[in-house]
């Protein structure tokens, strides 16, 4: 009987943090150690990991002190083999606090590692979030330099890379700065439309004035540029409105509440690679919920089209408005 498939990832999975072990405490000084069997320094340095996973690793261990040394080399590169195509670099724009949330449930060692091979802005962030000071770490210095590369490819494979997409389209180029401002200003359009349908005058002016300053005058902008607007259009923003304010009473977060659910969306019609690239832009909260929110809601092939060509609408407009800034 063949493993479920997110059993066997995560017997992989601990198969490269035993290898990474071993070589970090092979590493090690030699007086440093000699207090204590091999086996046991290992386990120690996996010892963050759960009951089920440490007892997987110890059977691992015991296959791996039976082999010769001849055998043992030839394992360990054929751990090293399994990630040893992708790429090494890890995409500027990926938020720290993810990188964070990857850490987290990664053996302290391997933290360390990564934090010192960090931008020091990103490692200082990164860090705090951890509670977990910074420092240069002498074993580290001294891994083999293959090992290192199997660190940081099992890293960086949490990740995507721009050049992993297909196509690369104007939200792909968002950058990860630019990116609450640009679920703001979904938000804003949506509810722009909203503002469209409203007859009354007399109506529209108390009901922007429960917005912030600046999203009341981008939500004006924006109206003025709408001439009509389709009347199953005009439902759909007035349900996503009226949904956003009976989950959130401040003004400010229904803005971005709403830019949210436009961005999930237009990013449950986009392939597997491209929405994972974008969403790893997000703070880690935020992603969660873009996460959560396409795999829980249900939508017509209508709308996650509609929604789709209206974000890269709005992605593209605001490239356009950084490069005239720029000139």
């Amino acid at each position: 009987m063949s493993l479920p498939a997110a059993q066997i990832v995560n017997q992989n999975r601990l198969e490269v943090l035993l290898a990474m072990a071993i070589a970090f405490n092979h590493s090690k000084n030699s007086e440093e150690i000699a207090d204590k069997p091999f086996s046991e320094q290992i386990i120690a340095t996996l010892s963050a990991l759960g009951d089920n996973d440490l007892s997987a690793v110890r059977e691992k261990l015991e296959y791996y002190d039976a082999l010769t040394d001849e055998e043992k080399r030839l394992w360990q590169a054929r751990i090293i083999s399994r990630v040893k195509n992708r790429s090494l670099t890890l995409d500027k724009d990926v938020h720290y606090t993810q990188i964070a949330e990857f850490l987290r449930s990664e053996p302290d060692y391997i933290g360390d590692f990564i934090l010192q091979r960090l931008s020091p802005e990103i490692s200082e962030n990164v860090a705090l979030i951890l509670e977990r000071k910074l420092g240069t770490n002498g074993q580290a210095k001294n891994v083999d330099p293959g090992v290192e590369n199997l660190v940081r490819r099992r890293f960086i494979s949490n990740f995507v890379s721009r050049e992993n997409l297909f196509e690369v389209k104007p939200l792909s180029l968002i950058a990860g700065g630019d990116f609450l401002e640009y679920i703001q200003r979904l938000g804003q359009d949506e509810i722009a439309i909203v503002c469209r349908g409203v007859k009354d005058v007399e109506n529209l002016a108390p009901f922007l004035r429960r917005f912030d300053p600046a999203d009341s005058q981008a939500i004006l902008e924006q109206m003025a540029t709408l001439r009509t607007v389709e009347k199953k259009r005009l439902e759909k923003a007035e349900t996503l409105a009226k949904n956003a304010w009976a989950n959130e009473k401040d003004p400010a977060l229904i803005v971005q509440l709403i830019g949210l659910e436009k961005l999930a969306a237009a990013l449950s019609g986009f392939d597997t690679m491209t929405a994972r690239y974008i969403i790893q832009k997000l703070p880690a909260n935020l992603a969660a919920k873009i996460n959560d929110n396409i795999q829980t809601t249900e939508r017509s092939l209508e709308d996650v089209e509609m929604y789709g060509n209206e974000a890269e609408t709005l992605a593209a407009r605001i490239l356009l408005e950084k490069m005239k800034i720029s000139e």
